[in-house]
């Protein structure tokens, strides 16, 4: 059988027709673009009455419709007016992205120019939308005056597995593209595929909530069984199932609950995203998942997959993971040899009436494995469940700026004939230099390499002056990192003329996360304004209550902080990966590169 990009050609045809964006297949009228018309060429009235045989089918809250311009318009576009159209952490008031996913159509995503075909947005459009009253209009009144739209035109909710199988075969039936949202946090908007099937999963159980195993206590006719056999293999004590419809704040809630529900020998610590709105059981994970830095001892989010569960683009309910693997040399974790799965022969709304058997047909289980975790969200099938190893819980702490140091290092240069930027520039070199050699190069700095591997950041983190705090590690790094940085700073060759040795030695620090671990510190974060460490001064300036209420209390009380919240547009920006040997080849290029060369206006490092 023929292969493409490592996934069967037989079941590539299939996620085509049933998954990529297919366009003539639905028609409105060219005034009110979801005023829909017919759908794959049958009349309105026609699928209306197939859409009330297909809710007979699925559940009550399923409530599969038609899609509403309006709506969108109303319910979504109106809080990006509200916001004042800024980039992501830069409206005001910010509306979280809680609420936007919670919003009754169903249709929100979190960047606005996602909803226009080919993201289009000028001024023109920022004029229409802003001389609008969006909480009253109705979108044929200006619809001539924007772009074309790319909603989906018909919306669903799924909450148990038949539901999906059900909209699956009903998009089949008329050819219809599928679109599958978590919560809607994509800037180019992949999650709303135009005149789709929009299944938003976002009533789909809480799994993560139930479904904590510590692999000890697992049966071998536990569902969770296959997925702990991995995870010991791994050397990780506990598994959680992960629902199709959670973000990042279910589960680090969920398994922090566990944590502190009764005594335990053992805490765990799920490897999830930053931001609590991000779909630890959606997108996130299906294009690979980055994290806060443990990805240097974890590895990234499809590291951390055990089993998926998934309706293929054929209707099919599948779940399969690895049955097989070994061990080799160069691996964080025993390399996959062998993967398998079973069909549900009777999909029912009721989990424990599931039959799991062999496939008929089966589909080609190593490929899909190898496709689903990095290949995009959607693009294989709908994702319902997965199954995560989970972490021995150690003390989350921060490298962060000694505020003392940098307080007199500003004095002199205020005060003396010292040259600030000099200074600076030299302080920026030091910080690349030291931080090349403690993440990729550690035995230079006598560090060994599983202690490095516990500290790391998602981003470069090679600013030195313009944050507040950078790298975040696993366990105390006092005796490691800032030790280690204490001894640098006396050999550097970048140690400026100035005799500051004591205070550059100093610059550095470091402290406990509030509450212990990421996932409670960024949850305390909405409850109230509480310091970043703990042993910090608790006592809160009136400018830094006026941040909290303008930022982390915007975030649903008790949530996982939502930084960020809406965006009316993406601007320029570009990342890259880079090779560790070219850290290790060509360092005093990257040390210069990132003390010194601006990657954005005015930004450094």
């Amino acid at each position: 059988m023929m292969k493409v990009q490592g996934v069967a050609m037989r079941f590539l045809l299939v996620a085509v027709v049933a998954v990529s964006s297919i366009t003539t297949y639905v028609c409105a009228d060219a005034s009110n673009p979801l005023d829909v018309r017919s759908v794959s060429g049958n009349p309105v009235a026609q699928i209306q009455k197939e859409l009330q045989e297909l809710n007979e089918q699925v559940t009550y809250a399923c409530d599969v419709q038609l899609a509403n311009a309006t709506d969108w318009l109303q319910q979504c576009a109106y809080y990006f007016k509200l916001g004042g159209f800024q980039h992501e952490g830069g409206m005001s008031p910010k509306y979280s992205t809680y609420y936007l996913k919670d919003e009754e159509c169903g249709l929100c995503t979190m960047t606005l120019t996602s909803a226009f075909k080919n993201m289009m947005y000028d001024k023109d459009v920022f004029t229409v939308l802003n001389e609008t009253d969006l909480a009253t209009a109705q979108y044929d009144e200006i619809n001539a005056d924007l772009p074309p739209l790319k909603l989906p035109s018909i919306v669903s909710f799924p909450h148990t597995a038949k539901d999906v199988v059900e909209l699956v075969k009903f998009a089949n039936k008329h050819e219809l593209p599928v679109s599958v949202k978590n919560s809607g946090h994509s800037y180019s908007g992949q999650s709303s595929v135009g005149n789709s099937l929009l299944l938003n999963m976002r009533s789909y159980p809480e799994y993560s909530k139930k479904n904590l195993f510590e692999c000890k206590d697992v049966s071998e006719d536990s569902h969770a069984a296959g997925a702990c056999k991995l995870a010991t293999a791994r050397g990780k004590g506990a598994v959680v199932r992960v629902g199709g419809g959670e973000g990042n704040d279910k589960l680090y809630r969920n398994v922090g609950s566990w944590n502190y529900k009764l005594p335990r020998d053992q805490k765990y610590d799920p490897f999830a995203g930053a931001e609590g709105m991000i779909g630890a059981g959606g997108g996130w994970l299906l294009g690979g998942g980055l994290g806060m830095g443990q990805e240097r001892s974890w590895g990234v989010g499809v590291d951390q997959v055990l089993e998926l569960e998934m309706v293929l683009p054929d209707g099919r309910h599948v779940r399969f993971g690895p049955t097989e693997w070994a061990e080799k040399e160069g691996f964080l974790y025993p390399q996959t040899t062998k993967v398998e799965g079973l069909c549900n022969a009777n999909v029912n709304h009721h989990e424990s009436l599931w039959q799991w058997e062999s496939c008929e047909d089966e589909p080609v289980w190593e490929d899909l494995w190898f496709a689903v975790r990095g290949g995009g969200g959607g693009t294989f099938g709908v994702l319902l469940s997965t199954y995560y190893q989970l972490h021995d819980l150690e003390p989350y702490y921060t490298i962060k700026k000694n505020s003392t140091a940098f307080d007199a290092l500003t004095a002199i240069c205020e005060d003396t004939e010292v040259d600030c930027a000099s200074l600076e520039d030299s302080g920026k070199s030091m910080w690349a230099d030291f931080l090349i050699d403690y993440l990729w190069n550690p035995s230079a700095l006598g560090i060994e390499a599983n202690v490095s591997l516990k500290c790391g950041y998602s981003n470069a983190a090679f600013d030195l002056f313009g944050s507040t705090n950078w790298i975040t590690c696993r366990g105390d790094p006092h005796d490691t990192f800032v030790k280690a940085w204490k001894e640098y700073v006396p050999t550097s060759p970048y140690l400026p003329s100035a005799n500051l040795t004591d205070l550059l030695s100093n610059a550095i620090t470091s402290c406990k996360f509030f509450g212990g671990s990421f996932g409670r510190q960024r949850v305390l974060a909405t409850v109230a304004a509480t310091p970043y460490c703990e042993g910090e001064d608790l006592v809160v300036s009136p400018s830094e209550l006026e941040g909290a209420e303008q930022n982390q209390f915007t975030t649903p009380m008790g949530h996982l902080v939502d930084y960020g919240g809406l965006n009316a547009f993406w601007p320029y920006a570009w990342s890259a990966m880079i090779p560790v040997a070219a850290f290790q080849n060509e360092k005093d290029y990257w040390v210069d590169f990132f003390a010194t060369k601006e990657f954005a206006p005015g930004k450094k490092g």
